[in-house]
């Protein structure tokens, strides 16, 4: 069996060859054909086209290097240029800020100077209105005070009146007589009196007399006042009881007189008679009582008061000269002369003062201004526009490749066998 076994494994690693037939013979002689072509042919078309792929990837690797190396110029380029412009312009700022911060600094000193130089202007115009207000205030409140303690009150008396004419002016100087409760006191403005003489040149007691002092001239209320004895006087015919009238100027005043003639007996024979008026005088009116009746009978408690009701002077000029706003001394507020905020180097602006002036910031200096004599001011320069020609950088031929180098060699259909199997 295993002898068997091995004869069988020797025969079948060494079979014989089998025959070759005609189909095999074709095959091989089309394969052969193909493999001509291919190395003939083919081959030659794929080294050409891989050495046009180089040519290619070397014109494209060229252009690439020519794009890299203009960039990189371009940059740098671009580079130096914004560093220049920058440079340039960060020194004219530099000087232009200096120059603005000079030119700044003097107009704040000058104007510094300025203002100190109006604000005392204005102190003193100030105060020398302020003086002037005060002086005439004290002097318009001084006129109404010297108004307000103006006074003139005086009061005569005397034990009785004995007439025996008619028209006899009544008096109140006898040794009962006097001035009532010794009042002698008047005083109009500063003028004052306080004694029997200068009360005597207002109400005098000898003549009976009453005259406004100087410059009291007003509205003055007058009051006499008598006790009449009318039974004498109706007992003793043809004497009758008196009769009493005020006069001004030495007239007559109507409508002030009065009288009675009314008695029962001895006992029961005085009447209390008395008179109130008001009346306007000036300084050289005069005013007293007169008896109008021809009678011998005596009347007893007989007064006489004139009082200052009104100054006339407290209505035709209260404040004086002080209180006419159109007088040229009336104080007004004025605007003071206030010097110009100017350039230290214009000596005739320096010398002008301008009134109502309003202060104001000195215009921004202009180089193009011929306003500001110091304008240093240095114009930014403008930096030409970058531009760099790629055109004419890289040449148009170094950026194609050439269509020839990627064309192939066509085949032929003799070169190519396609029956490989057989029918």
């Amino acid at each position: 069996m295993r002898a068997s076994a091995l004869v069988c494994l020797l025969l079948l690693c060494f079979q014989l060859p089998r025959v070759q037939t005609a189909s095999d013979v074709k095959n091989k002689k089309a394969i052969k054909t193909q493999q001509t072509l291919l190395e003939k042919s083919i081959l030659k078309d794929l080294e050409k086209m891989k050495k046009n792929f180089n040519a290619t990837i070397d014109s494209i690797n060229k252009a690439i290097g020519g794009l890299k190396n203009f960039t990189d110029d371009s940059i740098a380029e671009l580079k130096n240029h914004t560093r220049k412009a920058m440079n340039e312009g960060d020194a004219i700022l530099d000087k232009n800020l200096k120059i603005l911060e000079n030119y700044t600094n003097d107009r704040f000193d000058n104007f510094t100077e300025t203002m100190l130089d109006n604000l005392e202007r204005l102190s003193n115009h100030t105060a020398a209105e302020r003086a002037a207000i005060i002086s005439w205030a004290h002097t318009r409140n001084h006129r109404h005070e010297d108004i307000l303690k103006t006074h003139v009150a005086l009061c005569a008396h005397d034990h009785g009146h004995h007439g025996n004419t008619a028209n006899m002016a009544v008096s109140y100087a006898s040794a009962s007589g006097g001035f009532m409760d010794g009042k002698k006191n008047w005083q109009v403005f500063n003028e004052t009196c306080n004694n029997e003489n200068c009360a005597m040149t207002v109400l005098n007691r000898t003549s009976g007399v009453f005259k406004p002092p100087k410059k009291a001239s007003g509205l003055y209320m007058l009051t006499f006042s008598v006790t009449i004895d009318v039974w004498g006087g109706i007992s003793r015919r043809p004497h009758q009881p008196a009769e009493y009238q005020f006069r001004k100027n030495g007239a007559n005043l109507e409508g002030t007189s009065f009288y009675c003639n009314i008695g029962s007996s001895r006992n029961h024979d005085k009447v209390q008679g008395s008179k109130t008026i008001l009346l306007k005088l000036g300084e050289q009116d005069e005013v007293d009582v007169v008896q109008l009746r021809d009678t011998d009978i005596a009347d007893t408690d007989i007064s006489f008061c004139g009082a200052l009701i009104h100054l006339e002077k407290a209505s035709d000029s209260p404040g004086g000269i002080g209180e006419d706003a159109t007088n040229p001394e009336f104080p007004k507020g004025t605007m003071p002369e206030l010097c110009e905020s100017c350039d230290s180097a214009d000596d005739q602006c320096l010398a002008r003062c301008l009134t109502d002036h309003k202060y104001a910031f000195g215009k921004t200096p202009d180089c193009e201004s011929t306003e500001v004599p110091k304008c240093e001011f240095e114009k930014v320069k403008m930096t030409a526009t970058f531009n760099h020609d790629t055109k004419s950088a890289i040449p148009e031929a170094d950026t194609k490749m050439d269509d020839a180098t990627l064309k192939l060699k066509p085949l032929k259909a003799d070169d190519v066998y396609t029956d490989l199997v057989p029918k």
